[in-house]
């Protein structure tokens, strides 16, 4: 009786700890996914708010300009400063005809890039949540994914770079002409060099990379969408196909941390264990102990198998329908 609550403590305690861990794991993805979408509003909106800032700026700079220009035109004596006047007008006005496209062109830049970091942002989140949930995004849609995300990494890593080069090279108060051509020399084949660098660093992380996405994505190609009870896909919602790597049942078996299986050599292997000590190792290993009358002396606790599957699937749609 004692060996058999010594069991049940331990596997209710292995059990109890595996919830704790698992939802745990989940809070804090729910605190990491409310951040990062906070940061990254707070991100689009700054952006979007500091160009057309600046072009509110360069618009007054403008206008400052245009009425200086009109104050000359209006003093001018000769035909000669009036038609330089005249000239220096028309070139700033073309000036600030570029001024304008370019500043559409960067705030459309800005908005046009919202979707595709918006949905790179939730894709990458989804991800995160798929390891806990027992599921998986679809390899195709991932290696596409996964690699847009490293050429954007080497991307900064390059501008970081050429920035770095380019300080290291910076104008001198008293540069001549022929210290300027060696200087822009000197700093052409820095940057090439600096881009170099980078680009065969990411080689080598490209080679690793591919090698760790082979492992995961690895028996994936036999698993199925998943879906509702009627066939529905589910997880669209996310802009990503979601697999459904484990079942509800292997996914309880895995939060409750309840032990695989024996195979035939565990088996033997705990049956000759058992027969070392015969009677006392059939006291605690045989049943159910139980009181001279029949009944069991002990009731064994443990969670609903169909409870906790039902309640695992709702946590996946509440999750996903959050994303």
């Amino acid at each position: 009786l004692s060996n058999k609550l010594t069991r049940q403590a331990e596997a209710l305690h292995l059990a109890v700890t595996g919830v704790l861990i698992f939802f745990t794991n989940l809070a804090k993805r729910q605190e990491l996914l409310k951040k990062r979408v906070e940061e990254f509003e707070v991100n689009y909106n700054g952006e979007v708010e500091d160009c057309e800032k600046d072009f509110e700026d360069t618009c007054e700079r403008n206008e400052n300009r245009m009425k200086e220009l009109h104050g000359e035109i209006d003093d001018a004596a000769h035909h000669e400063t009036l038609d330089e006047l005249k000239q220096q007008t028309f070139d700033h006005l073309d000036q600030m005809a570029v001024g304008y496209r370019d500043h559409a062109d960067q705030l459309l830049g800005i908005h046009n890039r919202y979707p595709g970091e918006a949905q790179a942002l939730i894709r990458e989140e989804t991800r995160g949540y798929c390891q806990d949930l027992g599921l998986a995004l679809d390899p195709a849609e991932e290696t596409v994914a996964l690699a847009a995300e490293r050429a954007a990494a080497t991307a900064i890593l390059e501008a970081e770079a050429v920035a770095a080069a380019e300080a290291a090279h910076a104008p001198a108060a008293d540069e001549d002409e022929a210290t300027l051509a060696a200087r822009l020399e000197a700093l052409a084949a820095a940057v090439e060099a600096a881009k170099a660098q980078v680009h065969q660093d990411a080689e080598t992380r490209e080679a690793e990379a591919v090698e760790a996405e082979a492992a995961v994505f690895e028996g994936l190609e036999e698993k199925n969408l998943w879906c509702a009870m009627d066939g529905t896909a589910l997880g669209g919602g996310t802009g990503c196909k979601v697999l459904e790597k484990k079942t509800l049942e292997e996914l309880r078996g895995t939060v409750l941390q309840e032990p695989k299986p024996e195979t035939d050599a565990d088996a033997l292997a705990a049956e000759a264990a058992e027969t070392a000590d015969a009677d006392e190792e059939a006291e605690s290993h045989g049943d159910e102990p139980v009181f001279a009358d029949g009944t069991h002396a002990l009731d064994t606790l443990s969670f609903d198998h169909g409870w906790f599957e039902e309640n695992l699937a709702g946590l996946r749609d509440a999750i996903f329908q959050n994303l």
